[in-house]
């Protein structure tokens, strides 16, 4: 049941366009809430998430089970964040066990 109320707030998010998809894009964003990253990424895509994440002080979020490309429906992504902060506090709160935050934005 979590698993798609996430799915849910994700799919709010793309509609309300406040989703954005990849390495470069996200690091033209102004503002980043949360950002997640599939476990099918490599080490370099996780070095690289990481370093967003502690850019805009925002928690990494590992998907241990979904894959990122089926949550926001872009094929070989592997990374995404959240630029709303209403949005990204509801996928917060549902997270369950198979999400694992990497790092918690200070």
């Amino acid at each position: 049941m979590q698993n798609n109320k996430i799915e849910t707030f994700i799919g709010f998010s793309i509609r309300a366009r406040k989703l954005v998809a990849g390495t470069n894009a996200i690091s033209f964003c102004k503002r980043i809430y949360v950002v997640f990253l599939c476990h099918t990424g490599s080490q370099n895509a996780r070095k690289e998430a990481t370093k967003i994440a502690r850019k805009y002080n925002a928690p990494l979020v590992l998907s241990k089970v979904t894959l990122v490309d089926d949550l926001v429906n872009k094929t070989n992504c592997k990374m995404f964040a959240l630029t709303d902060d209403k949005l990204s506090q509801a996928v917060m709160s549902s997270l369950d066990e198979t999400y694992e935050i990497i790092f918690r934005g200070e």
